[in-house]
């Protein structure tokens, strides 16, 4: 048996028989076939449907006039299951913050960008900007650094006291913070013998 028939044996177990005899009277075809062509419009809605045990009948009866009357229109009221992503598919990324800070008897006002430390014996790296009035943003001020050193922004964020941005700069193009440069790798290796 293959999966399109364990579909449509199990959808046929759920549809109650009163009901698709009918159905199948209203629109002059019999029940076998239009099971059939529900699989081939929707085979994921069929398996969320003969999978998911807590669904409403309603729903999904609804859904199957839906899906079988091909109405451009027509939005399910069930949606299959979205796959969920393994953590290793998840792409990771460098996290850069930029905070401002205030002027005071010494000094003017400052943007702060560091990159907070990953490991233990690792710093947390700085770079201080007099603020530019000219940009007049913050977050501004800094995104334009971080591209005028080469930092390659995929996304951003914010929290109480400081803005985020997401950078995609590792291995080969881990770029530093206050420079820009690409960091040397060692590929010499210490032999063994």
């Amino acid at each position: 048996m293959n999966k399109q028939q364990e579909l449509k044996m199990r959808l046929d177990v759920l549809i109650p028989m009163k009901w698709m005899l009918d159905f199948s009277s209203n629109v002059e075809r019999e029940a076998k076939d239009i099971l059939s062509n529900i699989i081939e419009l929707n085979q994921e809605w069929v398996a969320e449907v003969v999978n998911n045990g807590e669904l409403r009948l309603t729903d999904v009866l609804h859904d199957f006039r839906g899906i079988y009357s091909e109405d451009e229109h027509f939005l399910p009221r069930i949606q299959p299951a979205t796959p969920v992503q393994e953590l290793n598919d998840v792409s990771n990324y460098r996290q850069i913050k930029v905070k401002y800070l205030g002027a005071t008897d010494m000094r003017g006002s400052r943007v702060c960008i560091y990159e907070p430390k990953r490991y233990n014996d690792d710093t947390t790296k700085r770079v201080y900007l007099s603020y530019d009035y000219s940009v007049g943003c913050t977050q501004q001020q800094a995104y334009n650094y971080l591209i005028s050193k080469g930092f390659n922004i995929v996304a951003k964020a914010s929290e109480l006291e400081n803005y985020i941005f997401l950078a995609d700069n590792w291995a080969d193009e881990f770029r530093e913070l206050k420079t820009g440069l690409i960091r040397k790798i060692e590929k010499e290796f210490p032999i063994l013998i």
